[in-house]
């Protein structure tokens, strides 16, 4: 029962993700500003996203036995990149240094399984 819900709570997730996606898309596709993050304004100058994964966290991100990196996060970027109407660039990184990629900006965002914990969440404000 405790994984359905799971599963329930992830796919609302989702599906408020996408309808944010969809916002910013139509935000994008009109030619207005970001001026939300310079990361966003990085996005849009560079017209690529690049995201971290560890690939290797079925069902949200694996690597296939002929190397395409897949999943239910792999499925989001896409969506994220096409709203954005930029190349979606994956980035296969360590679970364990995903977050120093994200710091460094070596990536845009990461999409592995990542939740929120006390510490992130007092760190990454």
């Amino acid at each position: 029962m405790r994984g359905m819900k799971g599963r329930a709570s992830s796919f609302v997730f989702l599906m408020v993700v996408v309808g944010l996606i969809s916002v910013w898309g139509q935000a994008f596709a009109a030619g207005e500003s970001t001026r939300i993050s310079p990361v966003l304004d990085r996005i849009v100058a560079k017209k690529e996203l690049v995201v971290g994964t560890a690939a290797s966290m079925p069902p949200f991100n694996m690597t296939t036995k002929d190397g395409q990196i897949v999943g239910m996060e792999i499925d989001l970027a896409n969506l994220i990149a096409g709203a954005m109407n930029v190349k979606l660039t994956l980035k296969t990184i360590p679970f364990n240094d995903l977050l120093s990629a994200l710091e460094g900006g070596q990536v845009d965002m990461i999409l592995s399984s990542m939740t929120i914990t006390p510490g992130r969440n007092r760190h990454y404000r």
